[in-house]
């Protein structure tokens, strides 16, 4: 009812409203025959997919509620995953830098590194990165996390993160990222900061290795942006820049399953978090939504084609910013993020 409201209002449109097909194609099959709910009296969270069934090629939606201790176990077998790609890391014991805001991803990839049995605790480094209002907030959930987990928290500072990302102040940095790119969220120039920051800290602390919480729509969502423009998705869960390898061994899981790690964390993250209003951001999760709305399970198979199309060639060093960067034409872009960066 509200969206034929909603509809009345933009159109003034009155009467039936028909749904119509522009081809030859049929809803049902789509659709699917109904939903299975596989319940269970202590859920925190549900995950949502495709079920087969014999005899035909329909399928019914399966709703699998899942607990805590579900996510957790999940999330210890993706990461279990990664390090059997990378078992060179757990026999030489080489110290492992965990991109830690104290929010839902982070939470548990902390959480399911502790509890793999795959490395030792002495070489798990939980680093938050300060300098962003919002982000900043969640301080206080991140120091209570690694307490619990008996993990020392890295806090870097924003003085030091400045001098670490080579900026002459990280508020400074992002008031000029907000006059030269007024309609883009804070999120691009987060993401930005944190890996300056981390590959450094990463670097100063003898490490190759920067773990993050990037999950299924994160992971995803920045592949379709790339489609989208011409160019080749970059690699995952293994990324390497400047020789310092960003992993992020959650992102086959769905952020929904993810918070039902610890709800009441997620719930305070989001509370502390301000809002994005970035229609260039936001699109790009939302079709990924679309997609897990339309075939559960769908955004998972296109997420394992892309994988096997990455490529890091679209990575490219440009010296007068003393980074990498996308291959292409962005003069006009170079010159507002020059001064962003004041160089």
């Amino acid at each position: 009812m509200q969206a034929v409201s909603a509809l009345k209002k933009v159109r003034d449109v009155e009467g039936q409203i028909f749904v119509y097909i522009n081809r030859n194609i049929q809803l049902a099959p789509i659709i699917g025959a109904g939903v299975n709910l596989y319940e269970r009296e202590d859920f925190t969270t549900e995950h949502i997919s495709a079920e087969g069934r014999e005899g035909g090629d329909e399928f019914a939606t399966a709703v699998v509620q899942l607990s805590s201790e579900d996510v957790i176990e999940l999330a210890k077998e993706s990461v279990c995953d990664i390090f059997q790609q990378m078992k060179d890391v757990a026999a030489r014991g080489e110290r492992i830098i965990v991109g830690y805001s104290g929010g839902g991803d982070s939470n548990l990839l902390l959480t399911a590194l502790v509890e793999c049995g795959m490395i030792g605790k002495e070489q798990i480094m939980p680093t938050m990165v300060l300098g962003i209002r919002d982000w900043d907030r969640q301080i206080g959930i991140a120091r209570r996390r690694c307490e619990s987990l008996g993990l020392p928290l890295h806090v870097v500072e924003e003085e030091q993160a400045a001098r670490l990302a080579k900026l002459d102040s990280v508020s400074g940095a992002l008031t000029r990222f907000h006059q030269e790119f007024p309609r883009t969220g804070k999120e691009f120039f987060g993401t930005w900061l944190l890996r300056r920051v981390l590959s450094e800290f990463a670097r100063l602390s003898g490490s190759s290795y920067v773990f993050i919480g990037a999950n299924r729509e994160d992971v995803l969502g920045e592949s379709l942006y790339l489609l989208s423009t011409g160019r080749v998705p970059l690699p995952f869960p293994i990324r390497e820049i400047a020789g310092i390898r960003f992993v992020s061994p959650l992102y086959k899981l769905p952020k929904r399953v993810i918070d039902g790690a610890f709800p009441s964390y997620s719930v305070q993250n989001y509370q502390n978090r301000d809002e994005s209003d970035d229609r260039g951001r936001s699109i790009f999760y939302y079709l990924v939504y679309l997609m897990q709305d339309c075939l559960p399970g769908i955004d998972l198979t296109l997420l394992e084609g892309i994988q096997n199309l990455c490529s890091e060639e679209n990575l490219v060093w440009d010296e007068e910013l003393a980074d990498h960067v996308l291959r292409g034409d962005f003069q006009d872009v170079k010159g507002k993020w020059k001064r962003v960066i004041n160089v």
